[in-house]
């Protein structure tokens, strides 16, 4: 996990340190900070997963600083000297609240109410993209070809290619179906967060790329392995929407 120690006293952040990397082989530290303005910088920088946070700063007090963060996507470990913060301390949701001096049992414990709580997030993490995963809706496709209607689900499908006045669908399967209409109408009845025209004649699954070269004028290989010309002129429109998704 990222830490990051936040403290006005450097023999007390040295300690600290000491103790975390000799005892807490879990605690990646990446820097430390002095001020409410230094560790603000420091949040932005490395997106830590822990903060070691003393109460009372050189500008002020470190409630302040997670008064000006609007989404904590990390932990809080209060380090002082102080016990008349505990109460306001643990209104933030703190894992745990260290006097000083510090003790390797303190932190050791504190690290490890840490790592069980992570423990419960990850799996209600999982827990939450499995019930999406499960509840999420198939958007079913009717294409209309010689021999009748093919339904399919769009995540199927790879890609299209025009040739005149007709449109061969490739599957994830190998399976290919040409179908007697333009690929212009058959656009109309895809999802447009989904498949995008790249080129004249081809209209790819964003979902299904795998990667974008950018020599020869550009082109995209798709998990199938076949190779999608990328038209001049839809080349940033294209990398936009990859960005988006």
């Amino acid at each position: 996990m990222k830490a990051l120690i936040i403290e006005n006293e450097m023999a007390a952040a040295e300690l600290l340190s000491t103790i975390l990397n000799d005892y807490c082989s879990s605690i990646d530290l990446k820097a430390t900070a002095k001020t409410i303005k230094e560790a603000f910088n420091r949040i932005e920088e490395h997106n830590p997963d822990v903060l070691f946070l003393d109460i009372e700063l050189d500008d002020g007090l470190s409630f302040e600083l997670l008064d000006l963060i609007q989404e904590r996507n990390f932990h809080i470990i209060f380090t002082t000297a102080y016990d008349q913060y505990a109460l306001n301390a643990f209104r933030y949701d703190a894992v745990d609240y260290i006097l000083k001096p510090y003790t390797p049992k303190s932190v050791i414990e504190a690290v490890s109410r840490l790592s069980k709580r992570e423990n419960v997030k990850h799996s209600f993490q999982k827990l939450n993209e499995l019930i999406e995963e499960r509840t999420k809706p198939t958007n079913r496709i009717a294409l209309h070809t010689a021999k009748g209607i093919r339904l399919c689900a769009d995540d199927e499908i790879i890609r299209l290619e025009a040739s005149s006045s007709y449109c061969t669908v490739f599957f994830q399967d190998g399976e290919k179906v040409m179908i007697s209409r333009p690929l212009g109408d058959i656009e109309k009845s895809l999802p447009e967060d989904h498949f995008h025209r790249v080129h004249t004649s081809h209209t790819i699954n964003i979902n299904q790329v795998k990667q974008v070269v950018h020599d020869d004028g550009g082109y995209i290989i798709m998990i199938d392995g076949t190779q999608v010309p990328l038209a001049r002129r839809r080349k940033q429109e294209f990398i936009n929407l990859l960005k988006s998704n």
